[in-house]
């Protein structure tokens, strides 16, 4: 059952046949297709634990060049239609009919836990996704904007900022990865049992 329903989101994803980016109904966004990156991540794993992981390292990587909040509106806004697309697909819509997902009336009773399950691992996504830009953001100057004020402060550009903090920031950002792994695999174990 949980192949067909899978199969059965991705179709409704494929016919969709609209641009991540055009939910901000932003350009910048269009041309650079940061959602694009979160989209391909989310349908080529497996593995809950890897794509957790995943979402904090992409958020990581993204939030190093771009400002935290753009890029977990960017995370939002890809879980959000996922979220959309999987809750029409368990409410036996086509794509084609209009469908609130935010009311579970509709959703048939067969597929109420799973997107129950569907939930809780979108929030872990969106939750792991926040840490990476957290952890990402502190490594650049342009990651967060107190860098700005500490290298304008010190007189440092961007290349000098980044070797200057990079002893506190680069442990920092890896210990950060192995926590959020610690917590998937804790979480995972309590889930199976």
């Amino acid at each position: 059952r949980r192949s067909s329903d899978l199969r059965a989101f991705v179709i409704a994803l494929q016919e969709s046949d609209a641009h991540w980016g055009a939910l901000f109904g932003d350009e910048v966004f269009y041309d650079l297709n940061y959602s694009d990156l979160f989209t391909r991540i989310l349908l080529g794993v497996k593995s809950k634990v890897t794509l957790s992981l995943l979402f904090c390292a992409a958020a990581a990587l993204l939030s190093a060049f771009l400002d935290a909040l753009t890029v977990t509106a960017v995370v939002i806004a890809v879980c959000t239609g996922f979220y959309g697309i999987y809750h029409k697909v368990a409410s036996g819509k086509t794509f084609q009919q209009k469908h609130d997902h935010g009311d579970d009336t509709t959703v048939e009773e067969l597929h109420r836990e799973d997107l129950r399950r569907f939930r809780s691992f979108l929030r872990s996504l969106l939750m792991h996704a926040a840490v990476g830009t957290a952890l990402g953001g502190v490594c650049t100057l342009v990651g967060e904007p107190q860098n700005l004020l500490i290298a304008n402060k010190a007189g440092w550009e961007f290349g000098e900022f980044f070797l200057r903090m990079a002893p506190i920031t680069l442990p920092v950002l890896v210990m950060g990865f192995f926590t959020c792994a610690f917590q998937i695999g804790r979480a995972s174990c309590r889930e199976r049992v």
